[in-house]
Parts: structure tokens; sequence; C-alpha cells
């Protein structure tokens, strides 16, 4: 299935043969529930997957190819199930997994980068790749106590593996300089897409402490004077101000 969609040059065929798999997508899902030795599972996340496909089309998303190749092996489903470890470590209940903050920064990515100047496609591609080395090497957060150059050295030897799996070419190529660009912080959309991470850190701890009543203090802490665009700080401040203004919100 996936390398019905690979073979094909990208762009605009990508709209026509992602629609095409996603009706084949969901005939299998239909025929393969209750068989035996088969994950309904992974035929659901596949499915949800070339939806998102099908979506990111419109934008000429050529990485999304990319996680079509990794769903249909093992490691894609631990950004599904696999949970961000600084809430676990929280103590807290029924939280967001990589999946869900990679696809809200995706989000974030088409809404904030519409800005002279600034690749918003580049941003949104960016967005939904710089995480995908913690399907392999894991959530690595500070309280590991694992040095930043052994964190960065494991992540990259991640991002290897997985451009393996693609055999290399342009595909492979375009995730690994997205990765690095993202990891180096070296241009205006590493920049904007550095600061939505720590955006949707903040925006998620807010939602936290008003529905689990837990102080989330250290998150908002983490960021102070972090933020590098206009975009960024604009929209900090923002839940800033929701917080202070919400009087049951924990603050410790």
């Amino acid at each position: 299935m996936t390398a019905f969609i690979y073979k094909y040059p990208y762009g605009r065929n990508v709209w026509k043969y992602t629609s095409m798999s996603i009706a084949r997508s969901s005939v299998l899902l239909l025929e393969s529930k209750g068989k035996k030795g088969y994950s309904l599972k992974i035929a659901f996340v596949h499915f949800e997957l070339l939806v998102h496909a099908f979506i990111f089309a419109q934008l000429e998303v050529v990485c999304i190819v990319f996680i079509l190749a990794l769903s249909i092996r093992v490691k894609y489903i631990k950004f599904e199930t696999t949970k961000r470890a600084g809430w676990v470590n929280h103590g807290l209940k029924e939280t967001e997994s990589i999946a869900d903050h990679m696809h809200r920064m995706a989000v974030m990515a088409i809404i904030a980068a519409d800005i002279p100047g600034l690749d918003r496609d580049k941003c949104v591609k960016m967005a939904v790749v710089h995480d995908i080395a913690e399907a392999i090497v894991g959530d690595i957060t500070p309280s590991d106590g694992i040095p930043k150059q052994e964190k960065s050295r494991r992540e990259r030897a991640a991002i290897d593996e997985m451009c393996k799996l693609l055999g290399g070419g342009l595909a492979a190529e375009e995730v690994k300089n997205l990765w690095l660009e993202y990891e180096n912080n070296s241009t205006q959309e590493a920049n904007l897409v550095k600061d939505l991470d720590k955006v949707e850190m903040i925006l998620q701890a807010l939602e936290y402490e008003t529905t689990q009543g837990k102080g989330l203090d250290d998150f908002y802490k983490s960021t102070t004077g972090k933020f590098q665009t206009e975009v960024g700080k604009a929209w900090a401040a923002e839940i800033i101000k929701r917080r202070s203004s919400m009087t049951n919100t924990p603050q410790k």
C-alpha cells in the first residue's frame, strides 16, 4: 500500500494516488476485522495517516510520504501510544502522545507561518518531523540526566536509521535536512517551529492545570526568555494572561 504511493511523483499526483489508497485502506480495514494475526489498531492508524496525507497533499508536504512508509512498520505506532514523558513524570493522567504534540504543532504552523518571507510549507513539514527520532530513542527529558550531546547523538543515529527505511532518495534527504535545520535552529523557519514547540507545551500545561488540578509552574518557567519570534512571544503572553485570569488554576 505504502509503496503504491511512494513510487509516484510528488505534487499533484500525491493527491490522486493517496485518495485511491484511502479507499483501498478502508476496504482493508473492514475485511481484516477479526482475522487472526492481524492488528486492527495498525490498520486503523494506517487509514488515519492516509487521511492526513490526503489533507497535507494540498500543501505538498512531501515528508508525509515518509510517515506513510513508517506506518506499516511498528515504529510509527509508538508515536500514537507513547505519552510525552514530561507529563507522565509529573503524575498526570490521560496525557498527550508524541503524535498529538506533533499534529498540533503542524496546525499551529499553518496559522502562524503566514508571514512574508517565511516558508509556511517548510514550517509545517518541520513540525511534523521534529520529534520523529523519539520513535526509537524515546522522549528524553532533562530529568533523565542524559547529556545534551549524547541525546543529540542518539537522535541523529535514529534519524539515519529511519531514512534508511526509505532507501535514501529525495524524501529521506528532505527529512534529514528538516530535522537538522530544526536541531541547529539555523533558519527563521526553525526559530518559529522551536517557539511553537514551547507554545504547544505551555498551552497543554494550561489545559492539564484546569482539568487535573495540578500546578505545572516548571513548564512555564522553562520557557521564560527563550522565545525567538514575535509570534511565539505573543502567543505565549496570551496563554500566560489567560492562566493568570483563571482563579481556579493551580499556580504551583
